[in-house]
């Protein structure tokens, strides 16, 4: 438990970005805790079913890598959630030093003004959601009433700072629906009020939550994780090429499909069902709505905040549920297979970061070389596209026609959404119909820039 609380207190520093090196860590430093002995509430069983639904997801995906991905977060999710069932299931007891659950926004916000810099180059509306989610467990926190002041002052000056308008509006809308009911209507004018201070922002969100409808109605089995930013690479009206969809509960509708969509909604259905009242309320309520109107939880660091808190703000159980033995089976394997892939993933990921520095320098035999070691499975739309980016300069320079009918094959399963709109595939198409291999090579830089692969990086 204590290490899972200052892994928690320690995420800003490390887990602000979902880095795959910062996963895998997290991971092998939670196993011991995995390995405990558990109580598992009610939506545990939703939880681990929409974990299994999401591994179906992403091993038929076109991105698996990707999808993967958010499969080990999901996983470490899990873990912070226990880690909140058994907080919550502590017995009140007198406060003679600051309890180590008050250690946690400590800690998080004494770390967060180093965010601000510019080396730490943070894009400063996602440390005002971490902010916001810090507010949150500062309410339920049992820490002295001065220290909460201090600290929740400091959360909420991160945000005005920052003119994080979508955040505030989640806490005051949270605020509302655990308190007194007619107040509700305030609600739709605090939701005006937002969108008026930040109107761009606000008409961009529909625009991109409108898209994930489009992506769901056409895969609703689902696309992976991750994977909608190669859908959303083409401009949408006024808004800017994004790699979210910038709700994280409409990104795994049009990501996971109604296989995850199902279980998930029986999970916050529990939730709500078994939610404790009081300031515990406004917690779930922050935590749930910042999912509707943010990316925030595809961040490693505000998923496990967010979990945590989800465990705190529900009623502990007193005994364990009746399957609880299958339930512990099921989540140790998952902790261990997690673990594992964890470990390939991230051989496959230095393997893509040492191979471009290579092709980058324009070595592409070299880098040819240590591309073709990588582990072929799970498919990275990235990986594909540098090998084919370094197969075609070999067949180029070499005259090798195998190698070009290999970049072609190799951009090809790396481009997943047939859409002339967006230019890497519209770049792909007419490479493929005039033979350009520059061209080629044109939609390669465009995937590894979605994945932030670009020279110099």
């Amino acid at each position: 438990m204590v290490i899972l609380l200052l892994l928690t207190a320690a995420a800003p520093a490390f887990f602000f970005i979902y880095d795959l090196w910062a996963i895998t860590a997290a991971i092998f430093i939670s196993l011991p805790f995995a390995f405990r002995k558990h109580r598992f509430p009610p939506a545990f069983m939703w939880i681990l079913v929409f974990i299994l639904s999401g591994i179906f997801v992403s091993a038929r995906s076109f991105a698996s890598f990707d999808s993967f991905t958010f499969i080990l977060q999901s996983v470490l999710y899990a873990a912070f959630f226990l880690a909140g069932q058994e907080l919550a299931s502590r017995r009140k007891r007198p406060i003679v030093t600051v309890p180590i659950e008050a250690l946690i926004p400590l800690a998080a916000l004494a770390i967060i003004p180093f965010l601000f810099s510019g080396k730490a180059n943070v894009n400063p509306n996602i440390v005002s959601s971490y902010a916001g989610l810090l507010f949150a467990l500062l309410i339920v926190s049992p820490a002295e009433k001065i220290l909460k002041y201090i600290l929740g002052a400091a959360a909420l000056a991160v945000i005005l700072v920052n003119g994080s308008w979508t955040v505030l509006f989640v806490l005051g809308a949270a605020g509302i629906l655990a308190g007194k009911k007619k107040y509700l209507p305030l609600i739709p004018l605090l939701a005006v009020f937002a969108l008026a201070l930040n109107p761009r922002s606000g008409m961009e969100r529909f625009l991109w939550w409108g898209e994930s409808f489009k992506i769901f109605a056409a895969n609703p089995l689902g696309i992976g994780f991750f994977a909608s930013k190669y859908y959303l690479a083409a401009p949408l009206g006024a808004a800017p090429n994004t790699l979210f969809v910038h709700s994280f509960f409409l990104q795994l509708l049009c990501e996971g499909g109604i296989l995850c969509l199902i279980p998930l909604g029986f999970a916050v259905n529990i939730f709500f069902k078994n939610k404790r009242g009081g300031r515990y309320d406004f917690a779930l309520y922050a935590v749930l709505l910042l999912g509707v109107m943010d990316l925030s939880y595809h961040i490693t660091a505000h998923g496990m905040l967010g979990a945590l808190i989800i465990g705190i703000t529900l009623r502990p159980e007193d005994a364990t549920h009746k399957c609880g033995k299958i339930y512990s089976v099921v989540f140790k394997t998952l902790f261990i297979s997690a673990a594992f892939l964890s470990v390939i993933m991230f051989s496959n990921s230095r393997a893509l970061a040492r191979g471009a520095a290579f092709l980058f320098a324009g070595d592409a035999r070299q880098a040819e070389k240590v591309f073709d070691k990588a582990f072929n499975y799970p498919a990275y739309p990235a990986l594909l596209s540098a090998k084919a980016a370094a197969y075609s300069i070999i067949a180029e320079k070499e005259g090798l026609s195998d190698f070009r009918k290999r970049s072609f094959e190799f951009q090809e399963k790396a481009l997943p959404a047939k859409n002339l709109k967006i230019p890497a595939y519209r770049d792909f198409v007419t490479a493929r119909l005039t033979g350009n291999l520059g061209l080629l090579r044109n939609s390669c830089m465009e995937i590894l820039f979605l994945n932030g692969i670009r020279p110099h990086s």
